[in-house]
């Protein structure tokens, strides 16, 4: 505002739709404001412009709200209407008289865009503008342009009639009517009830599960000016609409109103609808109302539920019938309502109906020199779309789109199924709307017939006869591929015809079934035409299948017979008839092996089944399909004509070879045999290639493989290993399931090879639909094959229109006949078909998908994968969508499992990006010197936990503390630590050192026994501790002048000599190693301090390749008897496999090392570890040693070998090959009697074997193993010498190197190399060592990936837990198999260290048994992995039956993780846990939560917020003092509120402050309020459960309320003492003092808090309790001059008008939201949950959060 006109008459608050205006109109000043409608009137006469102008100024003067502008108030922050006294006239004038006719027409066109994008600034009066074009000499147009937030519709043609009378008196508004001023109407709404109106909203809302959303939402997306679409209804229509809905008590707002929910029925295929609509907001009571000028209007949510089977006119008398309810409630907010609903933006669509008055142009006469022709207004929202309504003789309908989210197709159809809906009403509103034909016969054409137009001729013939003419082509040509042998078609024809002879002859023919259990070898192929020439139907059999699934499928298929071998028989059920292929080759090759004739096998058709293949069943029991010939003809001839031909022409060759690698047993082996049929070379795939990615892109390389059919997750993996990077197939082909966005991104982008994703379930012919991909990363699927029709049907089984979500079903020749002995489901199933013949049935898929303008369909998921997630309804493809696209996500899955309360848990399952190679190396190398650090501080401060004094007091060099078996848990026996000593200390002694440093010298366990054997001795450790130990030890002993200690890490050479030492040892420390690149460092360093000819001694090396095999026999033995779910514990393997957080290393990485340095390095020597007992010690850990140039070792590198397999068996059978030998011999592939048992377990558990079978496996030793021990006591006896070491093959077997009798055991020993050869074409070092740093990164990726999908997902839909995996598990047909994902392992997803005391491991067990998971360690919180206040009381208990020590429940709340609490057991008193201030979370940087107890004291129950509120949030209880200081009990509640304001403040000294008070609570958590207020302080947040703010009247506190009362706080019912009963203080003390008793064992089994609770507790809890209801009897003395948020426990009598009891107290507003609950159950999981999601909105729009804070949270 200028100076002049500064002077402001009013200040004015907003009205609810305003401040929604404001908002928009200042989210993005740059963009278009669609709040700024222009208003149109076309004048015929003489304008007068000084005059015009004058009445224009008279109009802001008239009206005060006209002048207004908005801005922010600076102290309070509220948005403001300013009215200043006066303010300027913008009237813009402009003559077009000059201008010929088409000029002036662009020249007024571009005016008035220039006008309409041509913004206001909202705080700069006047918000209203006025435009006069001259057109002619007597034509004229007056634009008048305003922001929306000072007009509604209804206001203009009021100001507009005062403008033309203004003007014609001359600016003189005596005449005029008096003013209604808007802010009477502001005045009416501040003192509007609110509290009935957010009721009536609540109820009206409840049950919606989500918005009705036409559009994504997008916070980038702006909203422009709207393109429109326009109908009228014709006259005759419109009177016939107007007479119908007469009848039956309708109005036409209704009937609009109604129809258009239905439209969007169909537009969103949702039937639950809520839209927006305008009401005019003008309340009756305020006099003048309908002359006001304003905005009055409110925009709210109309809710239709959308049922096809009602009648249109039940349909709309309901909605009319809710609409007349909210009808007084028409003023509230919608921001409000919008809370009342709980789910966000509720709609993105609006419709207006224009029902306002006009302003009818007075009769001047003649006199009038000017005179209104025309008027029309031009206008727009921020809404994707709107639909406005013009009523009139002829019904107008303006539907107003954003074409950047809507098309205009999109709108055009839209408005006719609207126009359609209202013709059905006009006609006959008795007729249900699955009745009304809602698209229109050209749309409906359009859907069912235009883009299902695949009919086609093809030949009735079968499968057999094609391959038959096939083979009568290209004889010669081969066919087929297997297991190195090739088939021509000739060959494979004839053999298939000798065994359909034989199959004949034991009865195959039509219509019955044979039975296939054979291996992947040409025989499978053979089998396969036999059948079909037999004119039976195979039924495959896959022999790897579990026993049970086998016998019900021979069971419930009754084959005549299944064809196998002798091997696989045995798998079958007993008594099952078989013919053995490899039992009489001679018999069948007796008969003849030409093609039958029917007078052989029957008349053949079509019609007749080809085969059956089961499927899993919703109910788990298999069902078999049953597939004519038909069905895979109709397909065989599609693809030959639209696939096959078409990508052999692009690739300029005849013939391809194919990969078949799916699995007979799934549909889409009979894709593979279809290329076979016309001609093309199928390879079929081993089972190593099939299942192993690197094979399978070995076997496309080498059989220069053209086509690969694979699932898309096999493709992921493929492609991970490499499928594109060298010379690709010509044809990729995916199917099965849905492709995940970052193969589709991958596959697109590649050139040269054409890529095909087809869908299409068993049921219907292996492909239903096809598409080609070419750059479009959605989910295509294509168009129907031929003859194939395709339906994209709602729920009511009407067609869906073109872009909207439906089931789709499929019908025509592909459909199979049905499921095999199943009539029942094959009719739930297979439905008659409504658009096709006569007895024609369609198949009912299950799969939600879009068809597209182009007619192709997208799929976008399955219809029972929409799950409820704390009542959300939720697509986990949404989620899965948003996990994949986070930076170091490489494959995903997400499901839901039900946690320990039975509600549903979202679980995102993640394999991580290979590497980091996509960042700047300067980054990854900065990333990796950050790991590194952060490892070795981890692992020091795992060595500085040492127990000195207990350390201390051990004899030098005998301290084996923390040598623990991992199978066990338990300590490895002390004997077999000294042997294990014993051995190293051998080895390191056979060279003779004299100068020796030890990396990680530790305690001096090597010390001890070889310092009086050398010269010199060094020692560093990492530990200043363990340094400061073993120097005390060393002084003793009296050698300090021969060892010198250092502390410092292994790659820090300060201090030691260079070239110096002849041995340097590292034994059993490099699995500590942060990474393979810091031992490469370490290794090399040494080497320097090395004197030439030195060696390293590296011993305790875990090996990389049996680690699985490590983790499956620990596993295994942990898991419980009888456990079902083993591809859970497979994947668990997987996992640990994945995050072994020590360094774990294969052979190679040494072997490779001494390539990279040869000249500086010598020799390497690797050797398997010597002791006899059988540990982990002396099965997965090895020894190296490294020999500095220019040591000469003898080198074993090209030793003559034999194979243990082909040596007989035994060490008998190695001496007679001995003795055929007289120099030195390498005897390979030993096997390793120690891993035989747990390798061959590993591999059972990965391929789904039960738990007794893998566990027997892991005690199984084969007869021909061998114990590496026995081989080297036979060498004794012998007088040989031998030396073993790892196989170059499998991981369960080792070698043996024999030097020759002359080098035998008397001999000196030698320094040997090459005793381990590594395999050739040795991969780099890299790929021979772990990742120790993953687990590390696998907790930060879970906390990365959550905050990301929190980033664009709400958080219901944020995944409570990430399970990082090295790869996802999947089925024997290549698909997901989301039955093997693990249940979410909590523990694992933070980053943690494991035990490291006795006291540490026991507290570990401990916490893992009361929360029922699998394992816990040291830094894992108790409240994190899903421990609550009950659970922690029963910790204690459990802390105090098995330590026999006192654990107070405030310190697990203090001290949640074992780490933090081990230390603090023993040391807390009574008082503990139960003191005024109570952390139930210390840590976080925002502002605490203080939550008041309840009435009898406790703060317990508020222990539930911790996992609900945000993380960084601390959270306090506030307890009562008389618990523990009876005699200091308060004597009123301003007494008890100033010592908990003293408290509080002791912790968090300043504001502004939140306060939250259940039940008594709630009124003391008022009065802390109060008196914070008094000291000046702010108070951010009051919130109440359900609290009164005086006792009812007659209220009292006997021994039955209290009783019931901490029955109910810990969750039992009164049941729990005793049937009949009675509730005394008395009875509940002799429950608790009688152990035994059935009760107290109830309450022990319920994980009751009682039993933490002893009787003088319990005795000053009922006293706090009584003097509490004492004190509490009067209301509040003085008001809280603030907000209050009240929750009110709505099953309770009374409930609606609790909240309203606080009024008088409360100076601000009074927010209540209702729970469903009792009083009791407030902080219940479920109430509690909704509670605290409200609260913490509650707290960032407080402002809280913003606040700066005098303290740390932590401060306490």
């Amino acid at each position: 505002m200028t100076s002049d006109n500064a002077a402001l008459t009013d200040i004015l608050p907003l009205s609810p739709l305003q401040e929604g205006m404001l908002f928009h109109s200042l989210y993005d000043r740059h963009a278009v404001d669609v709040y700024m409608p222009q208003m149109v009137i076309e004048l015929e006469g003489e304008v007068d412009t000084a005059v015009l102008r004058g009445a224009i100024a008279a109009l802001f003067e008239r009206h005060d709200n006209l002048r207004a502008c908005f801005r922010t108030r600076t102290r309070k922050g509220a948005p403001v209407q300013l009215i200043p006294a006066r303010v300027d006239v913008l009237l813009r004038e402009f003559d077009l008289l000059a201008l010929d006719e088409p000029e002036r027409a662009a020249e007024l066109a571009r005016l008035m865009a220039e006008d309409q994008v041509d913004r206001f600034d909202l705080a700069r009066p006047p918000l209203l503008r006025f435009m006069l074009v001259r057109r002619s000499e007597r034509s004229w147009r007056l634009v008048m342009t305003h922001h929306h937030i000072l007009l509604d519709g209804w206001s203009i043609p009021v100001l507009i009639g005062e403008l033309m009378e203004l003007y014609r008196q001359g600016g003189d508004g005596s005449a005029l009517a008096p003013v209604a001023p808007y802010k009477s109407y502001l005045a009416w709404l501040a003192g509007h009830h609110r509290d009935a109106a957010r009721e009536a909203w609540r109820q009206s809302l409840a049950g919606l599960d989500e918005p009705t959303l036409v559009v994504p939402p997008s916070a980038s997306r702006l909203p422009g000016l709207p393109a429109t679409v326009e109908t009228r209804l014709t006259p005759e229509l419109t009177e016939r609409l107007t007479a119908t809905i007469r009848r039956h008590g309708l109005t036409l707002n209704s009937v609009v109103q109604g129809t258009w929910a239905m439209a969007l029925a169909r537009l969103t295929g949702r039937d639950d609808i809520v839209f927006g609509v305008t009401v005019s907001g003008r309340p009756a009571e305020i006099q003048g109302v309908e002359r006001m000028v304003g905005l009055l209007i409110n925009t709210l949510p109309a809710r239709l539920r959308v049922r096809s089977e009602a009648s249109l006119a039940e349909l709309l008398t309901g909605l009319q019938r809710e609409q007349g309810r909210l009808l007084p409630h028409q003023n509230l907010g919608l921001t409000e309502i919008q809370q009342q609903a709980g789910v966000g933006t509720l709609f993105d669509t609006l419709m207006v109906f224009q029902n306002y008055p006009t302003e009818p142009e007075a009769e001047h006469g003649g006199k009038q020199r000017l005179r209104v022709v025309d008027a029309f207004s031009v206008d727009a929202t921020h809404y994707p779309l709107g639909l406005t309504v013009f009523p009139g003789p002829s019904l107008r309908l303006r539907l107003d789109h954003q074409s950047d989210v809507v098309a205009q197709d999109t709108a055009e159809r839209l408005l006719g199924w609207l126009v359609r809906l209202i013709e059905a009403v006009a006609d006959d509103p008795a007729r249900p709307l699955s009745a009304v034909d809602v698209l229109g016969a050209e749309e409906r054409e359009r859907v069912l017939v235009d883009v299902n137009d695949t009919a086609h001729e093809v030949p009735r013939t079968t499968l057999a006869e094609l391959f038959e003419a096939q083979a009568a082509r290209t004889p010669d040509a081969v066919a087929a591929v297997a297991s190195g042998t090739e088939l021509t078609f000739a060959e494979l024809n004839a053999r298939a015809n000798r065994l359909a002879r034989a199959l004949a002859g034991r009865g195959a023919g039509p219509e019955r079934l044979v039975g296939l259990a054979l291996p992947r070898t040409p025989e499978l192929l053979v089998a396969v035409l036999a059948v079909l020439k037999s004119g039976a139907a195979y039924v495959p059999i896959d022999p790897d299948y579990p026993a049970a699934r086998i016998a019900h499928l021979v069971e419930d298929s009754a084959p005549v017979l299944v064809v196998t071998t002798t091997g696989l028989a045995a798998a079958l059920p007993e008594g099952t008839p078989t013919l053995l292929v490899d039992d009489s080759p001679a018999a069948l090759a007796a008969h003849s092996g030409d093609d039958l004739g029917e007078d052989e096998r029957g008349v053949l058709d079509p019609s007749n089944l080809a085969y059956v293949i089961y499927t899993s069943g919703s109910t788990g029991v298999p069902k078999g399909v049953a597939v004519q010939h038909q069905n895979a003809v109709n397909l065989f001839h599609d693809h030959r004509a639209e696939f096959y031909r078409p990508e052999t022409a692009r690739a300029g060759r005849e013939r391809f070879r194919v990969a078949l690698a799916a699995s007979i047993s799934f549909d889409a082996s009979v894709a593979g045999l279809l290329w076979m049929l016309d001609g093309h070379e199928l390879h079929l795939a081993d089972d190593e290639s099939r299942y192993d990615p690197v094979a399978f892109v070995d076997f496309v390389a080498s059989g220069h493989i053209d086509v690969v059919d694979v699932t898309p997750s096999f493709a992921e993996q493929l492609v991970d290993a490499g499928l594109l990077d060298g010379p690709r197939p010509a044809v990729l082909v995916v199917g099965g399931e849905a492709m995940r966005e970052p193969l589709l991104e991958r596959l697109v982008a590649v050139e040269g090879m054409s890529t095909y994703n087809f869908y299409g379930p068993t049921e219907c012919t292996v492909d239903a639909t096809s598409h080609r991909l070419d750059g479009d990363t959605r989910q295509i699927i294509g168009r129907p094959v031929w003859n194939t029709r395709a339906y994209v049907l709602d729920r009511a089984l009407s067609p869906a229109p073109v872009g909207v979500v439906g089931e789709l079903f499929l019908a025509g020749e592909g459909v199979a006949r049905g499921y095999l002995g199943r009539p029942g489901l094959t009719a739930e199933r297979f439905l008659p078909c409504p658009f096709g013949a006569h007895g024609e049935r369609m198949y009912r898929t299950g799969d939600l998908v879009r068809r597209l303008a182009d007619g192709t369909l997208e799929y976008v998921g399955r219809a029972d994968e929409q799950v409820k997630v704390r009542g959300f309804r939720v697509e986990l493809g949404e989620i899965e969508a948003v996990v994949q696209r986070h930076p170091d996500v490489a494959q995903s899955a997400v499901v839901t499992r039900t946690d320990r309360l039975g509600g549903a848990q979202v679980v995102a399952y993640v394999v991580p990006t290979a590497d980091d190679s996509a960042r700047p190396a300067s980054e990854q190398s900065d990333a990796a010197d950050s790991m590194t650090e952060r490892q070795l501080e981890e692992w020091l401060e795992v060595h500085e936990a040492i127990d000195t004094e207990e350390s201390a007091r051990i004899a030098f060099g005998e301290d084996f503390g923390g040598w623990d078996s991992s199978y066990t848990g338990g300590p490895i026996p002390l004997e077999e630590m000294r042997q294990w000593r014993g051995e190293v200390v051998r080895r390191i002694l056979e060279t003779g050192p004299s100068r020796i440093l030890e990396i990680g010298v530790g305690s001096g366990l090597l010390l001890a026994k070889l310092v009086d054997h050398v010269g010199e001795y060094w020692g560093i450790d990492l530990s200043p501790t363990a340094i400061a130990l073993l120097d005390a030890h060393i002084r003793r002993e009296g050698l300090t002048d021969k060892v010198k200690l250092r502390s410092q890490p292994a790659h820090v050479t300060d201090g030691l000599p260079s070239g110096h030492f002849d041995t340097v040892v590292i034994n059993s420390v490099v699995q500590y190693f942060p990474n393979g690149a810091y031992l490469r460092q370490v290794v090399e360093q040494a080497l320097d301090l090395l004197a030439p000819g030195g060696r390293i001694f590296i011993g305790d090396v875990r090996r990389a390749g049996t680690l699985r095999a490590f983790h499956t026999a620990i596993l295994t033995g942990r898991a419980e008897d009888g456990a079902r779910d083993t591809g859970a514990l497979a994947a668990a393997v997987e996992r640990a496999a994945l995050l072994e957080r020590e360094l774990v290393i294969d052979p190679d990485f040494f072997t490779s090392l001494a390539t990279a340095h040869e000249g500086r390095i010598g020799g390497v020597d690797i050797r398997l570890k010597h002791g006899e007992p059988h540990n982990e010690l002396t099965r997965h850990r090895y020894e190296v040693v490294i020999h500095k140039a220019p040591a000469d070792p003898v080198s074993y590198a090209a030793l003559p070998e034999r194979d243990w397999s082909g040596e007989g068996t035994g060490l008998d059978g190695l001496t007679a090959l001995l003795a055929e030998h007289d120099g030195p011999l390498r005897v390979t592939g030993i096997p390793n009697a120690r891993l035989v048992g747990e390798v061959a377990a590993a591999d059972a558990l990965a391929k789904g074997a039960p738990l007794d079978e893998v566990r027997a496996l892991l005690t199984r030793t084969p007869g021909d193993a061998v114990d590496p021990e026995d081989l080297h006591a036979w060498a004794r006896r012998n007088g040989r010498t031998v030396h073993t070491t790892w196989s170059r093959g499998a991981a369960d077997t080792f070698d043996a190197v024999v030097p020759a009798a002359a080098e035998g055991a008397p001999a000196p020993v030698l320094a040997l190399t090459d005793v381990y050869t590594p395999p050739t074409g040795a991969r780099p070092w890299q790929a021979a060592v772990n990742d120790p740093a993953g687990g590390r990164r696998t907790g930060e990726l879970a906390v990365s990936l959550r905050r990301h999908v929190g980033e664009v997902l709400p958080d219901y839909m944020v995944p409570s837990a990430v399970v990082v995996m090295d790869r996802l598990p999947l089925t024997p047909n290549g698909k997901l198999d989301r039955k093997a994902l693990p249940a979410p392992d909590l523990a694992g997803q933070v980053s943690s260290r494991e035990p490291r005391t006795e006291r540490e491991a026991t507290l570990c067990g401990l916490f893992a048994e009361v929360l029922g998971i699998e394992r816990v360690r040291i830094d894992d919180s108790f409240f994190d992995l899903g421990g609550n206040s009950l659970l922690a009381i029963r910790l204690a208990a459990r802390v105090r039956a098995v330590l026999e020590t006192e654990l107070p429940v405030r310190v697990v709340f203090e001290s949640p993780t074992v780490a933090a609490l081990s230390p603090r057991l023993g040391v807390e008193d009574r008082e503990a846990g139960l003191g005024v201030l109570l952390p139930l979370r210390r840590t976080g940087s925002r502002p605490p939560l203080f939550c008041v107890h309840p009435a009898g004291g406790l703060a317990w129950p508020y222990a539930r917020l911790v996992g609900m509120l945000d993380a960084d949030r601390p959270i306090y209880g506030i307890q009562a003092r008389g618990i523990t200081r009876p005699d200091l009990a308060p004597r009123s509640t301003q007494e008890m509120a100033k010592d908990y304001v003293e408290q509080i403040r002791t912790v968090q000294p300043e504001g502004p402050y939140s306060l939250l008070g259940w039940s008594w609570g709630g009124r003391i958590a008022h009065e802390v309020a109060v008196q914070l207020r008094r000291a000046g302080q702010r108070v951010a947040l009051l919130a109440m459960l359900d609290a009164h703010p005086h006792a009812p009247d007659g209220a009292t506190a006997g021994e039955a309320e209290f009783v019931s009362y901490i029955l109910y706080e810990v969750g039992l019912g009164q049941s729990a003492l005793g049937e009949g009963q009675p509730l005394t203080f008395a009875r509940l003390r002799d429950v608790l003092a009688d152990s035994s008793s059935p009760l107290a064992e109830l309450l022990a089994q319920s994980g009751s808090a009682l039993s933490g609770l002893d009787e003088p507790t319990l005795r000053a809890l009922y006293d706090v309790y009584r003097n509490e209801a004492a004190i509490g009897a009067e209301p509040p003395a003085e008001a809280f001059d603030g907000d209050l948020l009240f929750f009110t426990a709505g099953l309770e009598a009374g409930a609606d008008a609790l909240a309203g009891l606080w009024r008088p107290f409360v100076g601000g507003r009074v927010e209540n939201h209702e729970i469903a609950c009792a009083h009791l159950d407030m902080a219940d999981e479920e109430p509690l949950s909704e509670i605290a999601a409200v609260v913490e909105k509650h707290l960032a729009a407080a402002g809280a959060d913003r606040a700066e804070r005098s303290t740390p949270a932590s401060g306490a």
